[in-house]
């Protein structure tokens, strides 16, 4: 894969990083990393249980998603919080 088409994520306090492609979820980098996020819905955006805080690089995330909407808070989304498995990584 050429670094191109690669973006580096971070999993904080574990220090876990790795290099995915872009469009990846956030989900799919941690599950790959071995960080433990929990998704009872397997990552279909039903449950809101992969909840997860973004400290950098919001800007290089998708939109919210409908179920990111539905799911987490007026607070939670002012706050950098956002669904790993919706959270579609580009930058």
């Amino acid at each position: 894969m050429s670094e191109e088409g690669e973006i580096e994520v971070n999993f904080l306090p574990w220090n876990s990083r790795g290099r995915f492609r872009k469009g990846s979820s956030i989900l799919e980098a941690a599950n790959e990393l071995g960080v433990d996020v929990t998704s009872i819905c397997g990552g279909r955006g039903f449950c809101g249980k992969c909840k997860v805080k973004i400290l950098r690089g919001r800007e290089n995330l998708n939109q919210l998603t409908e179920s990111e909407r539905r799911l987490l808070t007026d607070e939670e989304i002012s706050g950098g919080y956002r669904l790993a498995c919706q959270a579609l990584a580009y930058g």
